[in-house]
């Protein structure tokens, strides 16, 4: 452990470029081996309703319809995503806030929310990516370490795979 995870951020740092599956494997990579080589914090149920995570969901819901989308398309996967949770008035926020650094802290304290809510937010997330019947491969692999980073199952996604 202690030498691969410097050997491995060495490896996503060589090209100075993070693509969405370098940002996506890390974290999984760091969850699951930080869990086993290190004594891993209980994260306590802080979120019984997600009012009070509408800001962070709306980071992660742009930041989920800007990786699969064209501008002129973003606000149609905001949408649907949206849609999926009636009643919290998302807003899809600028691209500036969207970046990997924003979505770890964001992901970070919607883990702390009850497993109902998780899942409702990563049932949005796969309504976002499907919205446009096209399932591209950077989107799947966003969900899919959403849905690990989370602790939730891998919802099913609708739609021709590209």
């Amino acid at each position: 452990y202690q030498a691969f995870i410097p050997a491995f951020q060495a490896l996503v740092q060589a090209d100075q470029r993070l693509s969405v599956f370098e940002w996506t494997l890390s974290q999984v990579l760091y969850r699951h081996l930080h869990a086993n080589f290190m004594a891993r914090p209980v994260v306590p149920t802080q979120y019984h309703s997600l009012a009070g995570l509408k800001p962070e969901i709306s980071v992660l819901l742009t930041t989920l319809a800007r990786t699969g989308n064209s501008e002129p398309e973003v606000a149609r996967a905001f949408a649907a995503a949206a849609s999926q949770l009636p009643g919290l008035a998302l807003t899809i926020v600028p691209a500036e806030q969207c970046t990997f650094a924003e979505l770890e802290k964001v992901i970070q304290k919607l883990a702390q929310a009850s497993a109902k809510l998780r899942r409702q937010v990563l049932m949005a997330c796969a309504a976002c990516v499907s919205s446009d019947n096209v399932v591209r491969i950077r989107e799947v692999e966003l969900v899919r370490g959403i849905a690990d980073l989370l602790d939730c199952p891998m919802p099913p996604l609708v739609g021709r795979q590209e």
